[in-house]
């Protein structure tokens, strides 16, 4: 599952998770190897963990509309109460 979610981020989402995960750069690291701004890497690190983050929480929570009416009728029951 994992696989399939790295294989949907950008390439170079993937190459900043790549080399700080599996080879241990550092940012700044990171930023000098690609030529740009640690800052830069952190950002693009947050936003790649972010969509690895809602594209594993699609797969093993996909989304159901019977279970989305069952909740809203709850939560509409609910606040009548």
């Amino acid at each position: 599952m994992v696989q399939v979610t790295l294989s949907r981020l950008r390439e170079r989402e993937r190459q900043i998770l790549n080399l700080y995960y599996r080879h241990e750069l550092t940012m700044k690291q990171i930023a000098d190897h690609m030529g740009v701004d640690e800052s830069r890497i952190s950002q693009l690190h947050s936003s790649a963990m972010a969509r690895l983050k809602a594209g594993m929480d699609t797969l093993l929570c996909p989304p159901n509309a019977e279970t989305s009416d069952s909740v809203a009728r709850s939560m509409a029951a609910g606040a009548g109460a």
